[in-house]
């Protein structure tokens, strides 16, 4: 079984009503105009489409952070683009929320980040359903929202105690399934100085189920730059990084009969 990982992609728009210069995103927006515009081209996300199209896997997984500030324009962008993978035969679509689709409160743009959850993973799969688990073939995938609305400060996310608990049940079950975490936040990355502004919260419990191989994989994203950290199974964490920033995705092969996994970075 073949796994492409995107993640990262941050589009953008202008604030689409007036609220949008009263809260948050006003915040985002001036970041992307004096930073991440500069940074993050939205023609390596048409590169990956192609590519997935000449050469599909059995599944696609995208760890979060479609849009910059969550604004219904900027998941419109994304679906657009992603539109003619959705419709390839047999391709398993998997999606979780990254902190910048859950920038703000916003009654629009949470909805609007339902709506491109529902669009997105195959299953009709919602932020509001997660966490879920995906049965695709030997493998299950826990799909995992960890982002809520935070103050202009933060870049953080939590694993909140219900989470946890529905994880932990699901690895303690003992039904011949390699299980794979898919969420936004790192659960091993060492996040230098200020990471308390960045890093996931709650999740230590998930962590040491990560190194105990009772969780085979974290798929990850928020780290721009992508990383792994595996043992000789190919068992642990890895991070796409951002695939409009670096052209960056990641391709992991699990082998059936040996259940280890491979993987390697392609840049677009």
């Amino acid at each position: 079984m073949r796994i492409i990982q995107i993640s990262d992609i941050h589009a953008c728009t202008a604030p689409d009503n007036f609220s949008a210069f009263f809260d948050k995103r006003i915040v985002g927006l001036f970041n992307y105009l004096f930073r991440r515009r500069f940074q993050h081209k939205l023609e390596y996300l048409d590169r990956c489409i192609e590519f997935l199209l000449n050469d599909p896997p059995d599944v696609i997984v995208c760890t979060g952070d479609l849009s910059s500030t969550s604004q219904p324009a900027e998941f419109e962008i994304v679906r657009n683009i992603l539109k003619p993978i959705l419709k390839l035969d047999g391709v398993k679509f998997l999606c979780v929320p990254g902190n910048h689709d859950v920038y703000v409160k916003d009654p629009k743009c949470l909805e609007a980040l339902h709506e491109t959850m529902q669009i997105l993973n195959s299953d009709n799969i919602s932020n509001k359903d997660m966490p879920k688990i995906i049965r695709v073939g030997f493998l299950e995938f826990m799909l995992c929202n960890e982002c809520k609305p935070t103050n202009i400060f933060l870049s953080t996310g939590k694993m909140n105690e219900q989470t946890v608990d529905f994880i932990e049940e699901w690895v303690n079950n003992d039904n011949n399934a390699i299980k794979v975490l898919v969420g936004h936040f790192p659960l091993k990355y060492k996040y230098g100085l200020g990471g308390a502004r960045h890093r996931l919260y709650g999740h230590k419990k998930v962590a040491k189920f990560l190194n105990e191989k009772k969780l085979a994989l974290s798929l990850c994203g928020h780290i721009h730059t992508g990383y792994s950290e595996v043992d000789k199974k190919g068992y642990g964490e890895i991070c796409a990084g951002s695939l409009t920033r670096f052209g960056s995705i990641a391709e992991i092969v699990i082998n059936e009969s040996s259940g280890e996994f491979s993987h390697k970075f392609i840049k677009l």
